[in-house]
């Protein structure tokens, strides 16, 4: 673990979301906040803040500005054992803009200055009390949609990949300690590594990188969402099948084709993955300026989605336009929705067999028969077919996946001088680069660029 970072200044921010509320909560954090604390804030049971047990609230008022008199509670935590690891003083006031900006003004008139996005985790960061990934699951865990976001959160909040990446890191430092021991002390009686061995190791730990990497879809799906678009021939039940996902009229239905002109939008949550489902114009050929345009949309549509639910009117023949539409698929995530099912059918086998290479899924958008495993199925091609998986350890950013896929190129390069039969020094070296990467990810020799990266996306008093 880091030492604490001292840093000179100190932070206030309004920890609770702005507005009116039952409660707001103001938090300060640096080497003066006791002291601040001491000169806004009278306690009922301790004449000197200094006095106050860490880590228990004290009920009280403020005593300073235009918030003199509001009955608080506060709380106050000091280094290391706190969430930044400097002393931190939390306040809790009624909810409401005035209360809680007159207390922040309080605060900033006795030396304190504004928190910028994220630098309270970030001062966590740096003063050791958590690590990179456990920084960003931070803003996971806050910015979660679905249960199945949380838990992902939650797992690497509590370390679970930083001793993931920690296991990977000790092996290779093993291997190359035992390298360079061969090379400093060639001459001493030390057991060489064999080539076997030696490919053996690092193989084991490419391997063991992969599967995290192998992980980086699914928990970019589950985090940020799929988007789905819901295409097909006119009239073949595009918007029921919306409205029956949604379970709610949100779509217009008639009879009458080309009802929707217009691409409708709306997020729901499927097996625990945010899904953002588009119902798009129907595909024909445009008889006006409306109609074209909306076509158009659909077009883009198609192209932004991650999956592409194909709808196709079971009650009626499976016509050559639906064929050469679904030419134009190609390379995309595609299932086939028979709809109509509560009405005699008319798709021959002939004609699934053509569908044959999607997952085909029998509905009834009239009636919701069938919704249940075309759900299923939404949620297994969305993750390409990883729905099975442990979701113990996955990781969700671009960032860490980067620096896996880095550290692994890097393994592989080990290998390749290994087989070229190149001297040790040479395979050290890039082991060495697979570890800089590695370390990358839990915040080991990272720039500051990076960082300001990071914790510019989280809100303010976090």
């Amino acid at each position: 673990m880091k030492a604490t970072t001292v840093l000179s200044d100190t932070i206030t921010a309004i920890a609770t979301p702005p507005g009116e509320g039952g409660l707001a909560v103001i938090r300060i954090s640096g080497g003066q906040a006791i002291s601040i604390l001491d000169k806004i804030f009278i306690s009922q049971h301790e004449k000197c803040v200094a006095k106050m047990t860490t880590h228990k609230l004290y009920h009280g008022a403020m005593k300073e500005g235009v918030v003199s008199g509001e009955e608080v509670l506060a709380a106050i935590m000091r280094a290391p054992h706190s969430y930044t690891g400097e002393d931190v003083v939390e306040i809790f006031a009624h909810g409401g803009v005035l209360v809680s900006k007159g207390i922040v003004q309080s605060i900033v008139r006795q030396g304190a200055r504004l928190a910028e996005p994220g630098e309270f985790t970030k001062r966590a960061f740096l003063n050791g009390r958590i690590d990179l990934s456990q920084a960003e699951a931070v803003a996971d865990v806050i910015s979660a949609k679905t249960e199945r976001a949380l838990k992902i959160g939650l797992n690497q909040l509590d370390g679970s990949l930083a001793k993931k990446i920690k296991s990977i890191q000790n092996r290779i430092m093993d291997i190359i300690a035992q390298l360079e021991a061969n090379i400093d002390y060639a001459e001493e009686e030390i057991e060489n590594i064999s080539t076997k061995q030696l490919r053996k190791r690092i193989e084991e730990n490419a391997n063991n990188i992969e599967d995290l990497i192998r992980t980086y879809e699914q928990g970019r799906v589950i985090k940020n969402g799929a988007i789905v678009a819901i295409v097909g021939r006119p009239n073949v039940g595009k918007s029921s099948l919306l409205n029956c996902l949604l379970k709610e009229e949100k779509a217009i239905v008639t009879a009458i084709p080309g009802t929707t002109r217009d691409v409708i939008e709306e997020v729901i949550n499927i097996q625990g993955i945010p899904v953002r489902l588009m119902d798009t114009a129907g595909v024909r050929n445009s008889t006006g300026i409306i109609e074209t345009i909306g076509l158009k949309r659909t077009t883009q549509a198609i192209k932004k989605a991650d999956v592409l639910l194909w709808v196709i009117d079971g009650s009626k023949d499976f016509d050559k336009k639906t064929r050469d539409m679904l030419r134009k698929t190609k390379g995309k995530t595609v299932i086939a929705v028979i709809n109509k099912r509560d009405l005699p059918q008319r798709v021959r086998k002939e004609d699934l067999n053509i569908l044959a290479k999607y997952p085909i899924v029998h509905i009834s958008a009239r009636t919701g028969r069938g919704l249940k495993e075309l759900e299923e199925v939404i949620a297994k091609q969305a993750l390409h077919n990883s729905a099975g998986q442990s979701e113990m350890l996955i990781i969700t950013s671009q960032r860490q996946f980067e620096c896996l896929r880095k550290a692994k190129t890097s393994l592989a390069k080990a290998l390749k001088s290994l087989d070229n039969d190149l001297s040790p020094e040479f395979i050290a070296l890039d082991l060495r680069k697979s570890l800089s990467f590695i370390g990358e990810l839990v915040g080991e020799a990272i720039n500051e660029d990076i960082l300001h990266i990071i914790f510019s996306k989280f809100c303010v008093g976090k």
